[in-house]
């Protein structure tokens, strides 16, 4: 257990070792659902997770699109380096289904980025230029769709 716990972070992890964590900045891996939960001391198997780190300049975003799956509960969270939430007392560091703008279709569209874009579901990077993006779906009763995402130009963006 010790090496899924308390030694996160301090071991180097082979790349793919953990399927839904994407080495590649600003992109998410879309393994089979539940894939590779066994494997870590804190992940509940009937759970899907996604995190993929973001790398934006100052004058950029990150458009993140796609649908909420019926599920119990779903989120995404912003971490910065230490795995620790980003403050969250004025500023909206993380989103849910209640809390999340939707298109007529079912599809929404996040935009990560240093500042205010004036648009919906605008998630806050604190003036990061690089964290973590973490996603939650818990209790799936379907499966997820890919999360596409792109980054852009913050003067762009519409």
């Amino acid at each position: 257990m010790r090496s899924v716990t308390v030694d996160w972070g301090h071991t180097p992890m082979p790349p793919g070792a953990i399927p839904w964590l994407s080495a590649e900045p600003n992109v998410f891996t879309n393994p089979a659902d539940h894939d590779g939960n066994l494997g870590i001391g804190y992940a509940a198997t009937d759970n899907i997770y996604r995190s993929a780190r973001w790398k934006l300049a100052p004058d950029e975003a990150l458009e993140i699109r796609g649908r909420w799956p019926r599920c119990t509960f779903a989120n995404i969270v912003l971490f910065n380096n230490h795995m620790q939430t980003l403050n969250y007392d004025r500023r909206l560091v993380s989103l849910n289904r209640v809390q999340t703008e939707v298109e007529a279709d079912g599809s929404w569209r996040m935009i990560l980025a240093h500042s205010d874009p004036g648009l919906p579901n605008w998630l806050d990077t604190r003036g990061l230029e690089h964290g973590t993006m973490f996603w939650r779906f818990l209790i799936p009763t379907e499966p997820l769709t890919q999360l596409e995402t792109q980054v852009v130009k913050f003067s762009d963006l519409v």
